[in-house]
């Protein structure tokens, strides 16, 4: 029964990941591709070469200098689904002739990435475009604004991509609801105004993915009663939040399943939020982050409602001043849900014991820590844990019975290796543990620290100097020697025991005879 549970809970999960990974650039797979010959103008003679044009689903071109595209190109090919362009800076206006007639294929995703793109070329290029087109990236490119009336007969779109435009200017404003779109990116463009949320949004009624990451904005903008009550997945990272974060901050996004966080080194005051009506929460990214974390009683129970997490990132943070029952009271309201953990550089000189309690937990990464030891006795009960990383640490030797059986891909490089015979049994686990993913390079990745003489010399040089024989505690060369010593001390007793014998039998015959009475 309780098999069937985990399997179950591993299957809700996978939902969940599948949900929130809406498509957010062009799936490049057998593309006929046109990489890097230095073209000036794209024609009909690069594609001569081609049998049955009229099969060609998806084309790439990327990391070229044409200017211009024959009239019409691309409608030669009528089973045309993807098309990327990518890192054709020379581009520009030159792209419009080559769209004359495109709705004659079946284009359902269009890239145009760091191709040059203005906003006087990209309105008339709308218009040529059909109502089929699902995904549409604009990524790096010079567009000065956007707004949904640009893209009107394009309602069925899923996925918009517009980062990278650094000075674009987003307007919401449209004639009729997108009910179609479900992605919007607007990463690294200009700062959201207070029009980001007209009228309750309602022409975006079913967006599940919103990333802003790297603008400067003011979190209240979006953060508007039902604004965006739908909403599953929220990026920030690297953002500017003007208006600081405080407790109620995601209180609005009751349906979230992914909220990143992560680089706020910039926001002025941050408070950590509640939580409270984000039970639904799976994903909570929220590293590198210029906020001082004490453990209070409030901290302590920052994560009390996420119940349901299965994914926790707290990189950078510092927590060496948490006690391991600090440590549990924080992460055990997820404790049985929680499948990967990540607590890079968190200050940690010992694994806490709550992690050793998770049962569901697979992959752990304490990397940059000051861990020096696993405890054998904690470890050998863990039964799920499959991805165990524990780079740049402060491990010198480790014991191979205190390393989980369950693990399967184990990371220990950066660590100060102490090249001495204890290490010896480690090193022979790692050569033999077939079924254990170990960096396939360790001998050169893994560098002794001590003693002096093998500093900074890799474990290779180590293994091929030290033989597991010269280790072991009795092995032939000692034997040998112990059993020469015994012979030749036998040898040195017997010798003096017949030289002593022979002495005596001299003064024997030596003695004069006593007269008889």
């Amino acid at each position: 029964m309780v098999t069937f549970g985990i399997l179950f809970f591993d299957v809700i999960s996978l939902m969940i990941r599948l949900t929130l990974s809406t498509t957010t650039s062009c799936e490049i797979r057998n593309c006929t591709t046109i990489y890097n010959k230095n073209l000036r103008n794209l024609t009909r003679d690069e594609f001569k070469h081609t049998s049955k044009w009229s099969k060609i689903e998806c084309m790439s071109f990327q990391d070229d200098v044409f200017h211009s595209i024959e009239t019409a190109l691309f409608s030669n090919f009528r089973s045309l689904r993807i098309l990327h362009m990518k890192n054709i800076p020379m581009l520009g206006k030159g792209i419009i002739s080559g769209f004359e007639d495109i709705n004659k294929t079946k284009l359902t995703q269009l890239c145009l990435e760091n191709v040059n793109l203005t906003t006087a070329v990209v309105v008339p290029l709308f218009t040529k475009l059909n109502k089929r087109l699902k995904v549409l990236s604009l990524k790096n490119n010079h567009i000065e604004s956007f707004s949904f009336e640009n893209i009107d007969n394009l309602f069925k779109i899923k996925s918009l991509i517009l980062s990278g435009n650094k000075q674009l200017v987003f307007s919401p404003q449209a004639s009729k609801p997108f009910t179609y779109l479900k992605t919007l990116d607007l990463s690294d463009t200009r700062s959201l105004n207070s029009t980001f949320c007209p009228n309750k949004i309602k022409h975006l009624p079913n967006l599940r993915a919103l990333c802003l990451d790297g603008i400067r904005f003011r979190l209240a903008d979006i953060d508007i009663k039902n604004c965006f009550n739908n909403l599953k997945k929220l990026v920030l990272s690297k953002s500017h939040i003007q208006d600081s974060i405080h407790k109620d901050s995601f209180s609005n996004f009751p349906k979230l399943e992914y909220l990143q966080l992560s680089g706020l080194e910039y926001t002025k005051q941050f408070k950590m939020p509640t939580f409270k009506r984000n039970k639904n929460l799976a994903t909570l990214e929220l590293n590198c982050i210029a906020f001082l974390f004490p453990p209070t009683e409030t901290n302590t129970k920052a994560f009390k409602y996420l119940i349901k997490l299965n994914k926790l990132e707290l990189s950078h943070w510092n927590l060496s001043q948490w006690s391991s029952l600090n440590l549990s009271t924080l992460f055990a309201p997820f404790k049985e849900s929680i499948i990967t953990l990540k607590l890079s550089k968190v200050g940690f000189e010992t694994i806490p014991n709550i992690i050793w309690e998770m049962p569901n937990l697979k992959t752990v990464i304490l990397s940059n820590n000051g861990i020096s030891s696993l405890d054998p006795q904690r470890n050998s009960t863990i039964v799920n844990i499959k991805n165990l990383h524990l780079q740049w640490n402060r491990i010198e030797t480790l014991d191979p019975g205190s390393i989980p059986k369950s693990v399967s891909d184990l990371n220990l490089s950066g660590n100060p290796f102490s090249c001495k015979c204890p290490l010896m049994q480690y090193v022979l686990w790692e050569r033999e543990k077939k079924d254990v993913k170990i960096m396939t390079d360790w001998y050169y990745r893994y560098h002794c620290a001590n003693p002096r003489e093998w500093k900074g010399r890799n474990m290779l040089e180590f293994v091929r100097k030290i033989k597991p024989t010269d280790c072991r505690a009795f092995n032939i060369s000692v034997i040998v020697a112990t059993v020469l010593c015994f012979i030749m001390i036998a040898v040195v007793v017997v010798s003096n025991i017949i030289v002593w014998r022979k002495q005596k039998l001299q003064n024997c015959e030596n003695r004069p005879l006593l007269p008889k009475a």
